[in-house]
């Protein structure tokens, strides 16, 4: 009931007394990782869920691991665990749920893969490694047609808007 109205502090609180008691019961590992999730403490939700698991909790017990591991920023271990999830099943056959989890592990992905493709690896060349973008002319960074603005003035527009994209994202 604690869960339900959320009150995760005090749910966690109940859960753990009901873990001394019966530290296999399936249901109360799940629920106790749920809590843990619910408090941002990915880590102890991560080792509750897995257990739950392991313990025979239903499948809605992996979702749950999945966002737990992605909190830890265990985007591979999450993308495996997702997949064990769907088994093979089509994604939006799943419960809608599960959709969204499944959809915030790819955007992981995609984010990763975009950050890579952007920040090339230590191998890179010496000119590469050089260049200076905040101090080096557009010609100098082979961006012909583009001019440097004669003042700051535009940023007033500018910045606000990019602000709200980053907060929106």
């Amino acid at each position: 009931m604690e869960s339900w109205m959320h009150n995760h502090q005090s749910a966690m609180n109940f859960l753990l007394h009901a873990i001394r008691l019966e530290p296999k019961n399936s249901l109360v590992l799940q629920e106790l990782g749920r809590a843990y999730l619910q408090l941002r403490r990915y880590e102890l939700a991560s080792a509750c869920l897995e257990r739950a698991v392991a313990a025979g909790a239903g499948p809605q017990a992996r979702p749950l691991w999945v966002l737990a591991l992605l909190g830890e920023d265990k985007l591979d271990a999450a993308n495996a665990e997702m997949n064990r999830y769907l088994n093979g099943r089509a994604v939006d056959r799943m419960p809608l749920e599960a959709r969204k989890v499944w959809a915030e592990v790819q955007n992981r992905k995609q984010v990763r893969t975009l950050y890579a493709k952007s920040h090339p690896s230590k191998k890179q060349t010496k000119e590469a490694a050089a260049t200076d973008y905040l101090h080096d002319s557009a010609l100098q960074l082979h961006l012909e047609g583009l001019e440097p603005a004669k003042t700051q003035d535009a940023l007033k527009n500018i910045l606000p808007a990019a602000g709200e994209q980053s907060a929106a994202l």
